[in-house]
């Protein structure tokens, strides 16, 4: 029987590759998205199989972890569909965060501090193993039974914003500035690190509302349900993800708080419907 977390991750495979029929797309760009769907797909299928024949716990544990993987290959299959920014949205998500920045400037009398930037490079590296670590805190108070209601708030936030990239194409504004990825200020330890996995996972696009905020906010609030004094670590940090992706240009204001925003209503409308 497929768990709930499963059912999302082949739906989402499956819409995508139906998406890719309503967008005036290259054949070879719908050939892309249904083969990283099919991936997907099989991945998720070829977990439940094994789980048929590996010993019981075993099985659980590899469909406990799974989706880990899979988050990851639901992200390049809605990569396949940007092929270019959509101007009149840059701009205007762009004018906010100037006028953000104005606002900041009059406020705080300064731009950013230093040693503010650095915690905030450091912040948005911490949103790769923030998720498995959630999922790794719950097993570690002894709730993995909860992993797949774990999943089912995690994915579908995620998932919502991946969504949303064929609609809101926009690329991110560290590749929008004048003079390159650096022209928002020092370049502090833990930059070039965060741009040699950007280079190497990423999907030279922007998500708009912002996959990191929404992903790591949900996993934050579920293990907070279970573990209340880790999840306040963990919320602490994922709110230091949604402000460090704005301040060291991985993604708009408006992305981050449109994230954190609908990892909110997921988390509520699952945690409602549970029970």
């Amino acid at each position: 029987m497929l768990r709930a977390a499963e059912t999302i991750n082949l739906v989402y495979f499956a819409l995508l590759v139906g998406l890719s029929f309503a967008f005036p797309l290259p054949s070879a760009r719908r050939l892309q998205i249904a083969s990283i769907g099919a991936a997907g797909s099989l991945l998720v299928l070829g977990g439940v199989g094994a789980s048929l024949i590996l010993p019981e716990r075993v099985g659980w544990i590899l469909r406990d972890w799974l989706p880990a993987g899979v988050l990851l290959v639901a992200y390049w299959q809605a990569g396949r569909f940007f092929t270019g920014p959509n101007p009149g949205l840059q701009r205007l998500l762009a004018d906010v965060d100037r006028r953000a920045a104005a606002a900041w400037q009059r406020w705080a009398g300064a731009r950013v501090p230093t040693w503010m930037e650095r915690y905030f490079e450091y912040a948005y590296a911490a949103a790769y193993p923030l998720v498995p670590l959630g999922l790794a805190t719950l097993y570690a108070f002894g709730y993995d039974d909860y992993a797949d209601y774990f999943w089912s708030v995690v994915l579908p936030a995620s998932y919502a914003c991946y969504l949303m990239l064929p609609f809101a194409p926009t690329r991110p504004p560290r590749l929008e500035t004048p003079d390159g990825v650096d022209a928002i200020g020092a370049r502090p330890p833990g930059r070039g690190l965060n741009l040699r996995i950007l280079d190497r996972l990423g999907i030279g696009a922007n998500t708009f509302p912002s996959g990191h905020a929404a992903a790591t906010t949900a996993a934050a609030l579920v293990v907070a349900e279970f573990a209340p004094a880790a999840g306040l670590l963990f919320l602490w940090v994922a709110l230091s993800i949604a402000a460090g992706i704005v301040v060291r240009r991985y993604h708009y204001l408006a992305d981050s708080i449109l994230g954190v925003l609908v990892a909110l209503v997921v988390w509520g409308l699952v945690r409602a419907a549970v029970g």
